[in-house]
């Protein structure tokens, strides 16, 4: 029973561990913005019909970016540190 309420408690301290931190960057507007939970990537693209974009992105998506979007993208990067991109 202790082992089980200690084995709770950890669980419950990790998923209160600190998230993901990437620069966000559309129309102009610049911050640093802390990624909510299932976003677990940084982006950062340079498209010809979107311009300039940095963001949080689940890692899945940002890596399928090129594949949406081969005609218009011209820089595309994701990852995983924090302010990576």
């Amino acid at each position: 029973m202790r082992a089980t309420a200690l084995l709770v408690l950890l669980v419950v301290l990790v998923s209160f561990g600190e998230s993901l931190k990437c620069y966000y960057e559309s129309e102009g507007v610049k911050r640093e913005d802390e990624c909510r939970y299932q976003e677990d990537s940084c982006a950062h693209v340079i498209s010809s019909k979107y311009g300039v974009m940095r963001k949080c992105l689940k890692k899945e998506f940002c890596d399928r970016l090129p594949e949406l979007h081969k005609e218009t993208l011209r820089i595309h990067k994701c990852c995983t540190t924090d302010l990576c991109n």
